[in-house]
């Protein structure tokens, strides 16, 4: 009977897989399914790890600087998809250097893309598939409790990721949350300043793609939010009164994508609808899951993640589609990828129209947002295979570096040292940006569990990066393809992870119930927090009955469980940072310098905050240290002072 049903199983999960065209299956995976079901009796508990010590890592090449604005605000607060505007999925604050298993918020919500926090780390969502007009929902991260809720009549509420900005006229915080029919801007306690609709076609005609809305995101340059659709069209609006300013989209270049799957039959999707039921708690019909893996799948579209803004020269950069003739065949469909650096200009009347500043094409697309330098000089995207390529300004390429495996999300970006992140279908691989060449430096070693072939542990999302640490989400699986080739890793256990930056070794672990296909994100207060979407999972649990862990949807959030040790690792990146603020400031690299401190200011306030929720648990003399640092910013002394500070909260 168990054998019957690992058969049963493993049907339905290569019919999923390879009719979907999204893993691309063999009856070489289907063996390897079977052979997992057969070997594996049972999985293992994570290890017990030592509680960290402070990092070694340390700033020490170039700092690239971005441009300070009163409305995109400082950098240790996540406020949209990746991060910031320029997508670089890094927080200059610190990380919880341990934390605890994930509570989950809304474990009946599904969150296919990811959410935001404002300075005060309340998270800000746009729940997917929404069955009561939620347009845009908001959590307090320390309870768990919905704090408010904005609903829409419209038949698709909302597909865009909340982006949280400065008002410099308050002083408070706007979130501005996008669909494809509307725009709505609301104070941090939910009262709605403007709503406005977008002009498009109403989302409920045509194909499920063409629902899909990436964006808000904000041009400093011109003051204005803009998003960009699936099929290329792209709207703006004023920031401060909401008003349209594009009466008639502005069109994207490019043709749409071939179609890569096949339709998966209908007793497969209820198989898979029957495990949604059991992660959510409630049912989805066949046709919801349908469309949830056509989305997934991103066939038929131009533009299939995020726009990225340069925030010196205000240029928007986006991996999309090039036109259909660009692969030599004119059939309506295009067959390569394109990299577009694209210029919105704005005449006296307030009209605006679209330039292509740039463009380059590369074989079989991308479906990564674009990662950007801090200094605007350098664009990072990965192709359809195993490369990430880097590109000049003018969309020069300069060069391009072999991961080991296809890249499956966004390069993340550090300001410091030339530093990449990038997630492959094997690995985490961490980068140097030599100027002529991509140099690797470490691919992760993922060994949170004592486990043995069939299974491996894999990364699952985009790396965030913080003052202390990179942070993932990765699991225990099963891997369904070779190593290299296309994505096929099917977790059965999974949750946060934090690594050395410096050696790419696991320092800390700690298990969720479900997995996501949105980004890793590290909140003010330290938070690691994963918005979830379960499809891995849920294909686990059909290949491998009775093995995969429990899984829902919702928003997973590990909260720092030592606040002692977040004050220690804030002050000591703080006096490392403010060193080296001095170092510079000696070269007469004011701006440079002026960004450290700005930093090490974020930094001290941090720590200062975990220390005193810390209690009895810190040393009462490491506030003074900390006081006193931040006193001394701009003086010479600053960085003995923060050292101090560190030191104390060390011993």
């Amino acid at each position: 009977m168990k054998f019957a049903r690992i058969l049963a199983g493993a049907a339905v999960v290569f019919a999923v897989i390879g009719a979907a065209g999204y893993y691309g299956a063999t009856q070489t995976d289907k063996g390897r399914i079977l052979a997992a079901n057969l070997l594996v009796r049972s999985v293992p508990s994570p290890r017990n790890l030592a509680v960290p010590g402070v990092t070694a890592w340390q700033p020490e090449r170039e700092r690239y600087v971005a441009p300070s604005n009163p409305v995109m605000g400082d950098a240790g607060v996540w406020r949209e998809r990746h991060g910031n505007g320029r997508n670089s999925d890094e927080t200059l604050l610190a990380g919880a250097p341990t934390f605890d298993k994930a509570y989950v918020i809304a474990p009946d919500e599904l969150y296919f893309a990811a959410i935001s926090f404002d300075r005060d780390s309340n998270i800000y969502a746009s729940v997917s598939l929404a069955t009561d007009g939620t347009f845009l929902v908001s959590y307090d991260i320390r309870t768990g409790k919905e704090r408010w809720r904005l609903k829409t009549d419209k038949v698709t509420p909302a597909g865009g990721v909340p982006i949280v900005l400065e008002d410099p006229v308050s002083g408070g915080e706007i979130v501005y949350n996008m669909s494809r029919d509307e725009i709505v801007a609301a104070r941090t306690d939910g009262s709605v300043i403007w709503r406005s609709a977008t002009g498009l076609e109403d989302s409920t005609r045509g194909d499920v793609n063409s629902t899909i809305m990436w964006g808000p995101s904000y041009n400093p340059h011109l003051d204005i939010l803009t998003g960009v659709s699936a099929k290329g069209e792209l709207v703006a609006f004023d920031r401060q009164t909401g008003r349209l300013l594009t009466p008639e989209p502005l069109i994207l270049p490019g043709s749409p994508s071939r179609s890569r799957g096949a339709s998966i039959p209908d007793e497969i999707i209820a198989k898979m609808a029957e495990e949604f039921q059991k992660a959510l708690g409630r049912p989805l019909s066949v046709a919801t899951v349908r469309r949830v893996l056509k989305v997934v799948e991103g066939e038929s579209v131009k533009v299939a993640n995020y726009h990225s803004i340069d925030a010196w020269s205000g240029r928007m950069w986006l991996t999309a589609t090039a036109p259909d003739e660009a692969d030599g065949k004119k059939d309506d469909v295009s067959e390569y990828g394109a990299l577009y650096g694209l210029d919105l200009k704005r005449d006296a009347a307030g009209v605006l129209t679209l330039e292509i500043g740039c463009n380059a094409w590369f074989k079989d697309g991308s479906a990564s947002t674009p990662g950007l330098r801090a200094d605007g000089k350098r664009v990072y995207i990965a192709d359809g295979h195993r490369s990430l390529l880097a590109y000049d300004e003018s969309c020069h390429p300069l060069w391009s570096a072999d991961v080991g495996g296809q890249i499956v999300a966004s390069p993340s970006v550090a300001v410091d040292n030339g530093e990449i992140y990038v997630v492959t279908t094997t690995s985490l691989v961490k980068l140097i940006d030599e100027d002529t060449k991509g140099r690797i430096v470490w691919n992760a070693d993922f060994d949170m569990y004592d486990a043995k072939a069939p299974l491996v542990q894999k990364n699952l999302l985009t790396a965030a990066i913080a003052a202390n640490g990179v942070y993932a989400h990765a699991g225990l699986g099963v891997l369904i393809h070779p190593e290299g080739d296309r994505p096929g890793f099917l977790p059965l256990r999974n949750g946060g992870v934090r690594l050395d930056r410096e050696t790419g070794k696991v320092l800390w672990y700690a298990e969720s119930e479900g997995d996501s296909t949105a980004v890793t994100e590290i909140a003010p207060d330290g938070s690691l927090v994963i918005p979830q979407s379960p499809i891995r999972s849920i294909i686990a649990n059909i290949a491998f009955p009775g093995l995969a862990a429990k899984t829902s949807g919702g928003i997973a959030v590990m909260r720092p469980s030592r606040q002692d040790l977040l004050a220690r690792d804030a002050a000591c990146a703080a006096a490392r940072l403010a060193a080296r603020a001095d170092q510079v400031a000696a070269k007469e690299e004011a701006a440079v310098a002026e960004d450290y401190r700005s930093q090490v200011k974020l930094l001290l306030r941090q720590a200062r905050g975990a220390a005193v929720e810390a209690g009895a648990a810190v040393d009462a003399s490491a506030l003074p240290d900390i006081d006193a640092a931040m006193l001394a910013l701009g003086d010479a002394e600053a960085a003995g002072k923060a050292e101090a500070a560190c030191r104390t909260l060390t011993k």
